[in-house]
C-alpha cells in the first residue's frame, strides 16, 4: 500500500508539471494562432473556434495539473488526465490512419517541432496509465518520503523532456537521410 501511495504521488507530481505546462502553452496569446491552426489541421474547420477551444483545452490542462496534487480531488483529477491522454492518443491515431505523419503533435508549443509518430503514441499510452496509478491515495504530506517522491518526479520530468528532444532529433535525422 505504501509504494503504490509513494508512486501516486511521484506520478501526480510529474503530471503536475506535464499539465502546467502544456496549459502555460496554450493559453499564452502568443501561442494563440499555433495552436488555432494546428487544431484546423487536426479537423476543427472553424478558426475562431479552434482558437476558443484551444484556450480553453489550456485552462482545462491547468485545473486537472492542479487537482491532481489534492487528495479529494485527485481521483477525479486522474480520470480527466486519463481521458484528456487518450483524447489527445486518439486525435494522434486518427491522422496516422489517414496518412499524415508531417502533423506536428503540439505537445510541446511552438518552439518544438515533433511529428506524430509512432513513438508518440507509445509516450502518450505510457502517459494515460501513469495517470491511472494516481487513483490510489497519497501519502501524508509530513512523511519523511517526500524528499524521494520529488526528487523522483524531477528525475521523471528530465527523462521526459529528454525523451521529447530525442524523438525531435530522430525526426530531424530520419528527413535529412531522406535527402
Amino acid at each position: 500500500m505504501i509504494f503504490s501511495s509513494i508512486l501516486s504521488d511521484i506520478f501526480a507530481l510529474f503530471l503536475l508539471w506535464l499539465f502546467m505546462r502544456a496549459g502555460m502553452h496554450k493559453i499564452n496569446r502568443a501561442n494563440a494562432t499555433f495552436y488555432a491552426d494546428l487544431l484546423v489541421e487536426y479537423g476543427l474547420n472553424n478558426k475562431p473556434l479552434a482558437s476558443t477551444v484551444s484556450y480553453l483545452i489550456g485552462w482545462v490542462e491547468i485545473v486537472i495539473g492542479l487537482s491532481i496534487m489534492f487528495p479529494p480531488s485527485r481521483p477525479f483529477a486522474a480520470v480527466a488526465a486519463f481521458l484528456m491522454l487518450v483524447i489527445y492518443l486518439l486525435g494522434m491515431l486518427r491522422q496516422l490512419y489517414l496518412g499524415r505523419v508531417d502533423l506536428n503533435c503540439g505537445c510541446a508549443g511552438p518552439d518544438m517541432q515533433i511529428k506524430i509518430g509512432p513513438a508518440l503514441i507509445v509516450r502518450n499510452t505510457i502517459l494515460a496509465a501513469v495517470s491511472l496509478i494516481c487513483l490510489f491515495p497519497g501519502i501524508p504530506v509530513l512523511n519523511g518520503v517526500w524528499f524521494i517522491v520529488v526528487m523522483t518526479a524531477v528525475f521523471l520530468i528530465i527523462l521526459y523532456s529528454s525523451s521529447e528532444k530525442l524523438i525531435e532529433n530522430n525526426q530531424i535525422i530520419n528527413v535529412l537521410r531522406t535527402r
